[in-house]
């Protein structure tokens, strides 16, 4: 009867040290870190605001692919969290379930400078330049963008 408390005070003290390992660290270093969006502007037809990966061609493109910002030796590297579908148009498409949408994935980036052109590459692929504007934070946008100061308006930026 003895060897009750003692078990029950190991048991509650494994669980509490559990509990504390289990935290998640915040995703891309901390809150001071710029945020940046990576918009795939594949028009898939989805539930605006679910989660999303990217549709073909860019499938690739998902949860857990590395997203890479270079500027001569800086590096920057990413994990991607999972994308949202957001909107590509101001169509009202009425009660219509799966819209057009873009899927976008929202990452904080330490360690990235505003004015600094960055080769970006997406699990190995390419995804052409990006520039950081602390200001005005255009999206990396998969297709790029022949113009990326005309991007579609989200609504909380």
């Amino acid at each position: 009867m003895t060897r009750l408390p003692h078990l029950l005070a190991a048991s509650l003290a494994a669980l509490m040290l559990a509990g504390c390992a289990a935290q998640p660290a915040t995703p891309g270093g901390g809150s001071d870190a710029p945020t940046i969006d990576l918009l795939v502007r594949d028009s898939h037809l989805r539930v605006a605001g679910e989660p999303c990966s990217a549709a073909r061609p860019h499938q690739y493109i998902h949860r857990g692919a590395v997203l890479v910002l270079e500027h001569g030796s800086d590096r920057i590297s990413v994990e991607l969290p999972d994308g949202e579908a957001v909107h590509i148009d101001d169509i009202d498409y009425g009660a219509a379930p799966r819209i057009p949408t873009a899927c976008r994935f929202r990452v904080a980036a330490p360690g990235l400078d505003p004015d600094l052109d960055y080769a970006v590459t997406i699990d190995g692929r390419s995804a052409g330049d990006y520039r950081y504007d602390a200001d005005e934070a255009a999206p990396i946008a998969v297709p790029p963008l022949a113009d990326p100061g005309a991007i579609l308006e989200t609504g909380d930026r």
